[in-house]
């Protein structure tokens, strides 16, 4: 056993197993033979808890144990050549076998080098899943959804209809190489697009900001509460929501994929897009579900955007810059938001563009038809060069649901 591999148990691991290891490195002589080294190791490290061939009378026996520190343990045994002939077929033994099929399996399934693999074992490890199974589900059964079952202003769409819409408007092809694996509903409110005068506002208002340097407020009153302060209006009937934001997508800290997060929709309306008011036979809450699978389309493009950039190394936006010139010339914007990213928000040309083509695909899980009846060209370019996208999709399932209200 080198110090790397020492090293790697220590790290990766359970730290006990270092010092394991290294006391039977240092034990280890012609004459002491090896079980009873381990056994010495594990009195002094593991104390009660383990045992080695799983009939030593000990308090609580490995069989006892979780199926982490039950890995964990198989591990170093078989490190460091341990294990006898009648412990091979145990159930300890057996669960090392499952764990390594687990791997296995993710190798098969999800082409995205050592990601997923890393991913399962810190879930398997964190202990924020049910075993080996739990950990394979979630890596596999992504992308994960959660909250929108229980958000009354997502209008309590069941987190399995996002996916399926996720699943049936992009293909799994392309949703792959996104690396998208999460998509989560906060009933918290979005704060964004907040300037240096406008953080300077919040400091001397005293506003407590949270959750890695932004606000976000858990209730209406306390986002009214830093909106008039960033607006400078005296009251909340004032405010135009300049700053209320509905989503952000990003990469997770953690690995290198892609999450999509969505805030408290309660201030937004689908009529602040045109062709919502084409949907006929749609109610209110008909359209809101629609807007909330809009939303979630609008932000899937931002990381396909991000993709052509780095993994394409051709960014999708100077072709989509060429093709639409000059129907932006007379509609320069698919909705009123996009104006918004220019006229309040002061976003360059780039990200004004980049909002434009997101709010394009928007419509096109929408409303197709409007869209290519009102900007030919934008549709044209989605159909040609985003095949793997399924016009009106968003509407499809809206249907399915059979939401009234």
């Amino acid at each position: 056993m080198d110090a790397a591999r020492i090293k790697y148990y220590g790290k990766s691991y359970n730290r006990a197993l270092a010092r394991l290891v290294a006391e039977v490195i240092r034990q280890r002589s012609e004459a002491a033979p090896p079980a009873k080294l381990m056994e010495a190791a594990l009195g002094k490290i593991f104390d009660v808890q383990y045992s080695y061939d799983f009939s030593l009378p000990r308090k609580v026996k490995i069989s006892q144990a979780g199926e982490s520190q039950k890995v964990d343990f198989i591990r170093a045994l078989t490190e460091l050549g341990l294990i006898s002939e009648k412990s091979k077929d145990t159930a300890l033994v057996r669960l090392n076998r499952s764990f390594e099929a687990a791997k296995n399996e993710l190798r098969e399934k999800i082409d995205q080098g050592d990601l997923p693999e890393k991913e399962f074992i810190d879930l398997f490890y964190g202990g924020s899943v049910n075993g080996i199974q739990g950990a394979l589900d979630r890596v596999i059964g992504y992308p994960a959804v959660e909250g929108f079952g229980a958000s009354s202003d997502a209008a309590n769409i069941p987190d399995t209809a996002i996916r399926k819409f996720i699943l049936g408007t992009f293909t799994e092809e392309i949703l792959r190489k996104l690396l998208i694996r999460k998509i989560v509903k906060h009933s918290d409110y979005l704060v964004f697009k907040i300037n240096d005068e406008g953080w300077k506002k919040l400091k001397q208002a005293g506003i407590e900001i949270r959750y890695g340097g932004w606000p976000v407020p858990r209730s209406r009153k306390e986002y009214e509460a830093i909106a008039v302060v960033l607006e400078g209006v005296d009251d909340a009937g004032q405010l135009r929501h300049v700053h209320n934001g509905i989503a952000y997508s990003g990469t997770c800290r953690s690995y290198d994929y892609n999450e999509v997060h969505m805030y408290n929709l309660s201030l937004k309306r689908p009529s602040s897009r045109e062709f919502y008011k084409e949907l006929a036979g749609f109610s209110e809450a008909g359209k809101r579900v629609a807007f909330v699978l809009g939303v979630l389309a609008h932000e899937v493009t931002h990381m396909y955007i991000k993709y052509s950039r780095l993994s394409l190394k051709h960014d999708i936006l100077i072709d989509y810059d060429k093709k639409v010139k000059l129907e932006r010339i007379d509609t320069p914007y698919v909705t009123r938001y996009v104006g918004w990213h220019e006229d309040v928000y002061k976003s360059s040309d780039e990200g004004t563009l980049e909002e434009d083509f997101c709010e394009a695909v928007h419509a096109y899980v929408i409303n197709p038809a409007y869209l290519e009846r009102e900007f030919p060209a934008r549709y044209a370019f989605i159909k040609e060069h985003l095949p793997f996208i399924k016009a009106g999709s968003a509407v499809e399932l809206v249907n399915e649901l059979k939401i009234t209200g």
